[in-house]
């Protein structure tokens, strides 16, 4: 999740600072979401606040945490 959202792949480009995570998703231009997207791909839900602000899970184990477009590894819950 993080390599394939990272800022060197950011459409705003790699050095656009208005990113604050390990990597951001610059919106979906519809109605599938970031969470459809990693739900369909086997991710579970390990908390959330609201659709912007949530931790999920990877099949793998490892954990991201979304924040309006920020992606953060691991569970960064305030």
């Amino acid at each position: 999740m993080i390599r394939i959202l990272g800022h060197n792949r950011n459409p705003y480009g790699p050095d656009w600072d208005g990113a604050a995570g390990d990597a951001y998703f610059a919106g979906s231009g519809g109605d599938y979401s970031v969470w459809e997207a990693l739900d369909d791909a086997g991710w579970t839900q390990v908390w959330a606040e609201w659709h912007g602000y949530y931790a999920m899970r990877a099949p793998d184990g490892s954990v991201i945490t979304y924040v309006e477009g920020d992606v953060y590894k691991g569970d960064r819950r305030a």
